[in-house]
């Protein structure tokens, strides 16, 4: 049931997540086609005098066409990724065809600085379903071999099967350490039982480093897409600047209508720079999260959620 919820929380962030940048890039080319527009009336009005040439008039227009059908494109791609968010929600389309969605915080990316790559590993190791299905798996089989042990030798004292180091911050598996007489040993129901305590510790050793690398490049990759980020919006920020310079050389008759509107342009290409960067570190954080398979805070618990005891009740690990 965890997991499933856990699938579905992604899969519904995942489509309110496209269905932002779909609708951010339909308003950014809104604003490109209506620039592009006029940059077509002003350089036609000049090659009607003279002023310019039919290569520009051309370009002008092929330039408009472009961004006409790349926002039909994109209307037609927001439509899709709606009906995909309400199948998501399990509601009919029409249950969520006008709703205003609130993306306002979808820009407030958490930091890293706080929490180092071991600390998330940590807490990917401590909460994971996966691993807490495969730990249990591990002790119930450990609990079988224990019990065809004590058929046989009730006297045999056994080690602990598992427990949390936290030094190294791992779930350490020992099999158990055994001091069986040497006759028969290895055969019969122990030799059965012991075998697959060991087919169970390789499945939950290799699923642990698994997860921790899993861990390891989701932090990567959100710190580089964050940093992609910053620098994204600083350009935008430069070019919007600029952008208000040109404006007002325009007002006191600097420039003309063709050098202002190329900066508002330029001022769109920025956006749509800043969009992609937004919707890429939003994916990261995804990434992080499906890596820690729980929402991620800069307050992330660090207990463990993972039982203290075996099914049989006795202790089993420490945290």
């Amino acid at each position: 049931v965890g997991e499933t919820a856990w699938q579905l929380r992604n899969r519904v962030r995942q489509r309110f997540l496209e269905l932002f940048a779909a609708i951010e890039q339909i308003k950014v080319l809104k604003a490109e086609t209506a620039v592009r527009s006029r940059m077509l009336e002003l350089i036609s009005q000049r090659f009607s005098v003279g002023e310019s040439a039919t290569f520009e008039v051309n370009s002008a227009q092929l330039a408009l066409q472009r961004t006409q059908m790349a926002l039909a494109a994109a209307k037609a791609h927001a439509a899709s990724v709606r009906a995909a968010l309400a199948e998501a929600l399990g509601l009919p389309v029409g249950a969520i065809a006008d709703t205003r969605f609130d993306f306002t915080s979808i820009d407030r990316l958490p930091a890293l600085q706080q929490l180092s790559t071991r600390t998330l590993e940590r807490v990917a190791l401590l909460h994971r379903l996966d691993l807490r299905r495969a730990l249990a798996q591990y002790a119930a089989a450990e609990d079988t071999l224990k019990l065809e042990i004590a058929k046989q030798y009730p006297n045999i004292n056994l080690g602990p099967g598992y427990e949390w180091e936290e030094g190294d911050s791992r779930w350490s598996l020992s099999l158990l350490s055994l001091t069986l007489p040497l006759l028969n040993q290895n055969q019969g129901p122990i030799a059965v039982a012991k075998a697959r305590v060991t087919e169970e510790s390789a499945r939950f050793a290799a699923l642990q480093a698994q997860v921790i690398g899993q861990v390891s490049q989701a932090v990567v990759g959100y710190r580089g897409a964050v940093q992609t980020l910053h620098t994204a919006q600083n350009l935008f920020t430069t070019q919007t600047k600029h952008q208000r310079m040109l404006d007002q050389r325009f007002a006191a008759g600097a420039i003309g209508s063709v050098a202002m509107l190329g900066g508002h342009l330029a001022s769109l290409v920025a956006a749509q720079d800043r969009l992609a960067a937004l919707y890429q570190a939003q994916q990261a954080l995804g990434t992080l999260e499906n890596a820690l398979q729980r929402p991620f805070t800069e307050h992330l618990s660090l207990k463990p959620a993972l039982h203290e005891k075996s099914p049989s009740g006795r202790e089993r690990a420490r945290a």
